[in-house]
């Protein structure tokens, strides 16, 4: 199954069989084993880091970010590089990679796999949105 770390506070709870006070605004599920006959918790993981200027570290001399999303298959990857004065994009690339049969992530198929990669993109930007929607609402 594909899990987060957000999935770990829900799963205890689970696994206590204790009520969730927070489960209407908790973005983690109960993981589940397929031992059991479950159904997968999670048809996509996400991820995001953000990386700041370091002098002793020549590939981050500007301000990046690095977001994935991952199917058990296929993980799309958008690097941004931000300008230096505030945060505004300078440049943004892709990268795709069929991690069943790629699991090094040699073979960048993101431009060989258009629909695939225009699809992962678009629920990539959808799950980012919900975290900038939800930060500026409140």
């Amino acid at each position: 199954d594909l899990a987060q770390t957000v999935d770990i506070m829900p799963t205890l709870l689970a696994m206590l069989r204790l009520t969730d006070p927070q489960a209407s605004i908790r973005e983690g599920k109960p993981l589940v084993f397929s031992s059991f006959g479950d159904k997968p918790t999670n048809e996509y993981a996400y991820a995001a880091s953000m990386f700041l200027p370091v002098t002793s570290n020549p590939l981050f001399n500007l301000p990046t970010t690095a977001e994935a999303i991952r199917s058990k298959e296929w993980k799309l990857i958008k690097n941004t590089i931000f300008t230096e004065a505030g945060f505004r994009p300078d440049s943004v690339s892709y990268e795709l990679y069929n991690i069943k049969t790629d699991p090094y992530e040699k073979n960048d198929l993101f431009n060989s796999e258009p629909v695939r990669a225009q699809d992962l993109t678009h629920k990539l930007e959808a799950w980012l949105k919900h975290f900038t929607d939800s930060n500026t609402s409140s």
